[in-house]
Parts: structure tokens; sequence; C-alpha cells
């Protein structure tokens, strides 16, 4: 897939995502957030995937991480 392509895919996924957790529960708990995501994981991608799928989180989510990263995502990907 084309940078451009994944870069729309994302913002429409996003979108997608925040929506429905709002139609589910809008006071949806992390935890239950993160069973869901793991559940789509598990049934849609597979074992083969769930090294790269972590590490990806791991460092998009590490606190101590590399912020400028963090920053161009979301200037990329949140803009309306």
């Amino acid at each position: 897939m084309k940078k451009k392509e994944s870069s729309e895919s994302i913002k429409k996924l996003y979108k997608l995502f925040d929506d429905s957790m709002y139609l589910v529960d809008e006071s949806l708990s992390i935890e239950d957030f993160a069973i869901t995501v793991a559940l789509i994981v598990m049934e849609q991608y597979g074992t083969h995937n769930y090294k790269e799928f972590i590490e990806i989180q791991k460092t998009l989510l590490d606190p101590s991480g590399n912020f400028q990263i963090k920053e161009q995502l979301l200037s990329q990907f949140m803009k309306n």
C-alpha cells in the first residue's frame, strides 16, 4: 500500500474507531479497549503479526520515547 493510501486508511479507521467507541460506551475503559484491539489482531492478522504489532505500539506509547516521531504522527493523522 502506498504511503498516501495508508495515511488515508489510518484517518478513516481512526474516525470509525473513535465514533464507534462512543456509540458502544461513552466511558469505555482502557482495559476493554485493549482487549478489543487484541481480539481484532488475533482474529484478523494472526500470530505471525503479533511481534510487529507490539513493537509498533511500544514505540508509539512509550512515554520516554521519541516525542518528535509521535508529534509527526499526530500532526499527520489527526488533521481533519
